[in-house]
């Protein structure tokens, strides 16, 4: 299994997506694999508690041993509550292991704005050296779950960063996300306008970060927070603005052929890109090779409304939404227009409602 386990330790391998990372202890407590932080391999955490005085690894392996099913607990960590979900594993040998699986469900976009004002008025009042060390690796204050604080001046240098204490220092204008985007220079020119949010895409996934800019004395900087989408909604977005950025970067062909393969980087679970030009020509329908190059403007769902015809009208005012029918299920499309070589298309993602 030595070759499982590390597979399922580098980060940017198919393990990882996001902050969702998988995790492998033996019964007897000793860290066999972890995707996030392989330093802590070979670490005993049978007696590792909550912040809340619950001994988390001795309840989960006391539920597994009672379960031929996957469990669920809850527990705080990071000053948030962590829901995590683990199964049970036998090796060749008899030994026992549990892997698992867990999440932040309370951290989402209002609480990183609000971590990135909290930040804003404490760096008003105490400057940059007191920001440096407290929203760095190992604060608490400004910690909420898998949410921490990054700070950047104009040239892009690390002033903070609460996830990796290493950044602090360096120079970061020219680092690239998995797309080859100058993510920093992208929070610095969304902070010079007024801030908001932005995307960029890391650990195989989309990261929404939402980025203010900040004075103090005659230097500005940026302070920003981010997260990972657990819910489809916001992967499906991120996913859609991600095949749209790369049909306008790279030729019709080499988009449509990367939208099409079964492992490639848009196909995230049971959610995959389509795409149609405006007369309702398919180029691309997930790993359904069966539907391009046809006609389907006029196709209706069980329903009985022409849902490609909807993708079409709807996107042609660049950015919408259409719920339609499939399976007998509902399901919400997400869709974007984009202009490439003279001709205009319906880049698009969906996901059943329920």
């Amino acid at each position: 299994m030595g070759a499982a386990f590390s597979e399922l330790c580098y980060p940017l391998g198919r393990f990882v997506m996001g902050y969702l990372y998988l995790i492998v202890v033996s019964f007897d407590g000793m860290v066999i694999a972890n995707g996030d932080k392989p330093g802590l391999i070979g670490q005993n955490t049978l007696d590792y508690k909550d912040q809340n005085g619950k001994f988390v690894v001795r309840d989960l392996i006391k539920k597994l041993k009672l379960s031929s099913d996957g469990v669920w607990i809850e527990y705080i960590s990071k000053g948030a509550r962590k829901i995590l979900y683990a199964e049970k594993v036998v090796d060749k040998k008899g030994r026992e292991y549990y892997i698992s699986c867990g999440y932040y469900p309370d951290a989402g976009r209002l609480e990183a704005i609000d971590l990135v004002k909290k930040g804003y008025t404490y760096m008003e009042k105490n400057g940059i050296s007191a920001a440096t060390d407290s929203f760095s690796e190992g604060s608490k204050n400004f910690r909420y779950g898998d949410l921490y604080l990054e700070v950047y001046d104009y040239n892009g240098k690390c002033i903070a960063n609460g996830a990796n204490r290493d950044f602090v220092g360096r120079n970061m204008y020219d680092s690239i996300d998995e797309d080859g985007r100058y993510f920093i220079r992208a929070f610095i020119e969304k902070a010079k306008k007024g801030g908001g949010w932005i995307d960029y895409k890391t650990r195989n996934s989309y990261r929404f970060v939402y980025v203010e800019s900040v004075k103090i004395g005659v230097s500005n900087y940026v302070i920003a927070c981010g997260l990972f989408p657990i819910a489809k909604p916001g992967v499906v977005q991120l996913l859609v603005k991600g095949a749209a950025s790369f049909l306008k970067d790279f030729s019709i062909k080499e988009a449509m052929s990367e939208f099409i393969k079964k492992n490639g980087g848009f196909v995230k679970g049971d959610l995959e890109i389509f795409v149609f030009d405006f007369k309702g020509i398919c180029y691309a329908y997930g790993t359904d090779y069966s539907k391009i190059w046809k006609d389907l403007f006029k196709v209706k769902d069980e329903d009985g409304r022409p849902f490609v015809k909807l993708f079409i009208n709807t996107a042609k005012d660049g950015v919408g939404t259409v719920i339609y029918k499939e399976n007998r299920r509902l399901k919400t499309a997400y869709l974007m227009s984009v202009e490439k070589d003279g001709k205009k298309f319906v880049v698009g993602s969906s996901f059943h409602v329920r």
